[in-house]
């Protein structure tokens, strides 16, 4: 059997240099230019200037010292009680939104268990 195994991959090798089985992107269909992110590494992607993201950090901790937190957790406790049910999420994700609470804050604390991620397989993702 191990023979066998050996004799079917040397075919297959041989197959593949000489072009009779195509791989592509391998035997075939491979391009020869250099890709940013294989050519020059992580330092291809982005980096971001410190001082830039510092501005940044410190207009987003300025915008959350000067949101009304009272209607922050209002409207996270209004998402939580209606994720208990089978109501549509849609109206209390709009008003955690208008009450400035982050993406992060309205996943959390809606999908605490209480409801799935709605996928194909199954149905509508609802836990009751």
């Amino acid at each position: 059997m191990k023979s066998q195994l050996v004799t079917s991959l040397a075919e297959y090798r041989r197959e593949m240099e000489n072009g009779g089985r195509v791989l592509v992107g391998v035997n075939k269909f491979a391009t020869t230019r250099a890709v940013a992110v294989q050519a020059e590494g992580a330092k291809a992607i982005e980096t971001i200037d410190p001082a830039v993201e510092k501005a940044a950090v410190s207009a987003i901790e300025e915008w959350r010292s000067h949101r009304d937190t009272v209607a922050v957790e209002n409207s996270l406790a209004h998402l939580r009680e209606t994720a208990k049910t089978t109501e549509n999420l849609f109206e209390a994700t709009v008003d955690c939104a208008r009450a400035g609470v982050t993406n992060r804050r309205v996943v959390r604390r809606a999908a605490r268990g209480v409801r799935r991620i709605p996928r194909a397989d199954r149905g509508l993702g609802v836990r009751r």
